[in-house]
């Protein structure tokens, strides 16, 4: 039987196929992922959605490509210690580079939602490492204690690294990468005004 309610769009050349998940975080994304995957032979898989900036120099409504995801849940909890037991899956590079090489802005005319903060014209794109675990990250204190190991991350979200672990040890597994705009700046702040655009 089909996994997931699904929705999918075939042209002559291109089979999409949608599907969301049953809640936030590494399991669901990976079952939702996994089924769709095996019941419909798919070659790619690109994740979208929300994630937390985590640089400073980014406005709400960028949009983050995953070249590396960063799993920061494993680790080992001693007396006074969280050491981190950080796992890490590459993007599918092909898929990585076609995205930074697009430069069309015709996408941008489909945006049903328009900007809550108006100075912002459209979004900027970067492309770097991504920390991806199961814990909403509502403390900047947190996140730089990820960027003393990763000083180059530039975004935080929940459901790229499950969706890479499964990527990864599947046979002939699609390419995969991580498409998300930010939606807050994972600190006190956090809130739900961006997550809708």
């Amino acid at each position: 039987s089909s996994p997931t309610p699904m929705h999918n769009e075939i042209s002559a050349t291109l089979t999409v196929i949608c599907t969301s998940f049953l809640g936030m975080g590494q399991l669901n994304a990976s079952i939702a992922v996994k089924e769709a995957v095996d019941y419909y032979d798919v070659n790619k898989v690109i994740l979208t959605g929300i994630c937390g900036g985590i640089d400073t120099e980014m406005n709400y409504g960028d949009i983050i490509i995953s070249d590396q995801i960063v799993d920061y849940e494993l680790a080992k909890i001693e007396q006074d210690d969280v050491q981190v037991r950080w796992n890490v899956y590459r993007s599918d590079f092909e898929l990585v580079q076609g995205m930074k090489m697009f430069n069309s802005d015709s996408w941008f005319s489909y945006l049903k939602k328009t900007f809550p903060d108006l100075n912002i014209e459209k979004p900027n794109v970067y492309s770097g490492i991504v920390l991806s675990g199961n814990k909403v990250i509502a403390n900047y204190e947190q996140i730089k204690q990820f960027k003393k190991t990763w000083a180059k991350a530039l975004a935080v979200e929940m459901e790229a690294s499950g969706i890479a672990a499964t990527m990864h040890q599947m046979k002939n597994a699609p390419s995969f990468v991580m498409v998300k705009s930010i939606c807050d700046f994972a600190d006190s702040e956090k809130n739900d005004d961006w997550q809708e655009y």
